[in-house]
């Protein structure tokens, strides 16, 4: 049987479990609505990562205190946990956010 072989790139660094498939995560993450060129600046440097992304659609968020409501456009990734971690920290840098949502959905085969 021939070895797996390493599947390297943007927001790779994983080994095969088996030569049939790759196992990853499937992601979703919570990014602050904002202008436009912001969001494809943001976007751009995702895909330098993970090289795809999903756009969900856009939701509202409340907090504790009844002024405070935030638009957020909900994205599906597959990629790497140490991926998702680095887009996390973009996202709260880029968009000055105190916190960022991160929600692991699950596995990804990829075959």
């Amino acid at each position: 049987m021939a070895k797996p072989e390493q599947r390297d790139g943007p927001g790779f660094s994983i080994v095969p479990l088996s030569p049939y498939f790759t196992v990853l995560f499937e992601w979703e993450i919570f990014v602050p609505d904002a202008p436009i060129a912001k969001h494809e600046k943001w976007d751009k440097e995702v895909m330098e990562i993970t090289t795809g992304l999903t756009l969900l659609g856009k939701v509202t968020g409340k907090w504790l205190d009844p002024q405070k409501r935030e638009t957020s456009i909900r994205v599906s990734l597959v990629c790497t946990e140490e991926a998702i971690v680095a887009i996390a920290h973009l996202t709260k840098t880029m968009f000055n956010q105190q916190k960022i949502l991160v929600i692991q959905r699950g596995r990804a085969l990829l075959i």
